[in-house]
């Protein structure tokens, strides 16, 4: 009696990813499952691709299935040429994601989910098989979509969030999402979570380093912070400014070409994906935030937990950590820009700063962090309201 009633209450977890590489959405995600693993909830994670998420959930012993399929998004092109291949491509994106909406129909079937997660707002596969089946389903809502990614939801971003609104579930890792989707009350924020509580470093010895994190493209804002670094170098001669993260060649000769003749030449490196930026953050005297639309901010918390200075820009998720860290201490954790010439005020300040503001700053972020974004706080908050859904969805069918 006892083991059929453990056997009820049990949850089993269908989760839908993004890719398979590693992105900070992916982290998030691997944070998340082997926490609520450990926890007893069973799970399934289907993945479009071999690849990072693939050896990690390996290692946890955590089964998966790779199916491929794609997001369902518009296609965008800038000119004719552009237009037909991206046609094209649409069209074959809708037959894969047709045959993979059948093989994700088999591993419903078999694996019995009591609840169907996907981990973005771009697939809508488990949205309409949990239609079919009866199942509930939560998006999570990790980006905005049109302002991050100039990604443009198929059929439309209102049927999106009606969906969002009506016969679904959703979680979005800021307030600002949520306000940005129309989520209503059965809908929740949850934080991302980064490191554990007690998962504080700070290096006392600083490389005279402006670091930037992520993928180096226009919309992350790397145009904002080579400019910035080009200015700052006219009254500078010690500061470096790294760029870890995957570049396109094409972008990277078109950003060397902008430092080639000033002072900042020699002085930029393009580090490429590197598997622990960790270690960049903990060493470097600040890390500059340029995306314009971040949905989180991964990169920010880290940067926090391992004492390195955030210089971030004043929007979206970057904007929200730094109102909280208002909000839990009294003070600023992070400075804070809108344009060019703030990012060179901001360089100038940090070059020039005591150790003990410095301190100052960092103490304050570091308590932000492990108090908002801890993996614990996470993992909790996120099971409790997973359960929630599926018991008042177990109840309903009694």
């Amino acid at each position: 009696m006892c083991e059929k009633t453990c056997r009820d209450m049990e949850m089993r977890l269908l989760t839908i990813t993004s890719g398979a590489g590693c992105t900070g959405a992916t982290i998030s995600l691997l944070n998340l499952i082997n926490g609520l693993s450990k926890k007893g909830v069973k799970i399934m994670v289907v993945i479009p691709e071999e690849g990072f998420l693939c050896r990690e959930l390996t290692k946890s012993g955590i089964p998966f299935k790779v199916i491929p399929y794609k997001f369902s998004i518009w296609p965008s092109f800038q000119s004719l040429k552009e237009g037909v291949f991206s046609s094209l491509s649409f069209f074959y994106s809708r037959k894969v994601n047709s045959s993979a909406t059948k093989k994700i129909a088999e591993i419903i079937e078999l694996f019995k989910p009591d609840i169907i997660h996907t981990n973005t707002s771009v697939i809508n596969i488990g949205y309409l098989l949990s239609r079919k089946y009866g199942i509930p389903h939560v998006w999570h809502i990790r980006e905005y979509g049109d302002k991050d990614f100039d990604f443009n939801s198929y059929p439309s971003k209102r049927l999106l969030r009606h969906r969002l609104s009506t016969h679904s579930h959703a979680i979005a890792i800021t307030h600002d999402l949520a306000r940005y989707y129309d989520l209503d009350d059965k809908s929740k924020v949850i934080y991302n979570g980064i490191l554990s509580q007690d998962d504080y470093h700070f290096t006392p010895t600083k490389r005279k380093v402006f670091l930037f994190v992520g993928r180096v493209t226009k919309n992350k804002g790397a145009n904002d912070v080579i400019d910035a670094f080009i200015q700052f170098s006219d009254s500078d001669r010690e500061y470096c400014l790294e760029l870890v993260g995957h570049y396109g060649k094409r972008y990277k000769s078109r950003l060397l070409k902008r430092i080639q003749g000033t002072p900042a030449e020699g002085r930029v490196k393009f580090l490429g994906h590197q598997d622990n930026p960790i270690s960049y953050m903990r060493t470097s005297k600040a890390l500059i935030v340029p995306s314009f639309y971040e949905g989180f901010g991964r990169i920010t918390a880290e940067a926090m937990f391992n004492g390195c200075l955030v210089i971030g820009r004043n929007t979206a998720g970057t904007k929200e950590q730094m109102d909280n860290g208002v909000r839990l201490t009294g003070n600023e954790i992070a400075l804070r820009f809108s344009t060019i010439d703030d990012i060179v005020h901001c360089m100038q300040s940090v070059a020039t700063m005591s150790e003990e503001d410095y301190g100052k700053l960092v103490k304050n972020a570091s308590f932000t962090v492990k108090t908002l974004y801890s993996n614990e706080s996470n993992i909790e908050t996120t099971l409790a309201y997973l359960q929630e859904i599926v018991d008042k969805n177990r109840s309903n069918m009694r």
